[in-house]
């Protein structure tokens, strides 16, 4: 699962969207509008009768912040017309299938983190479906 967020985080970096891991790092300077990529570890799952857990099929969500919805809005967008349809192909001796968009969240006040001058970040969530087999 790694390779598969280091590889979308690319594909969002290139498109100049601000990208980060799960959470903000300690000690950065938060600059809006930016995108949390966040997933599980990686669910493993079988299809053939012999029960090999090689197919991985999980999500992976992208949550776009902002100040505004606007933001919010438009920040997911771009991130949509980079990942939706997105292949991936062969990441570390797997097969990325095609990502496609699985969910969409209302977007909401983040009321954990206020900004100075007492309003609050607004976060949108998309999630998208993943998964890969061995190359």
């Amino acid at each position: 699962m790694n390779d598969i967020i280091a590889a979308l985080k690319a594909a969002l970096v290139a498109a100049g969207l601000r990208v980060y891991d799960t959470a903000v790092p300690s000690g950065t300077t938060v600059q809006y509008p930016y995108v949390l990529l966040w997933s599980s570890a990686g669910r493993m799952t079988s299809v053939s009768v012999c029960d090999s857990r090689s197919v991985l099929d999980d999500t992976v969500g992208v949550t776009a912040v902002g100040i505004l919805a606007d933001q919010v809005r438009l920040t997911a967008r771009k991130a949509r017309s980079i990942l939706d349809g997105l292949e991936p192909g062969v990441i570390a001796g797997r097969h990325v299938d095609e990502v496609r968009l699985f969910d969409s969240r209302p977007i909401v006040v983040d009321r954990d983190f206020p900004l100075v001058g007492g309003s609050y970040p607004m976060t949108g969530v998309d999630i998208y479906r993943v998964s890969s087999t061995p190359a």
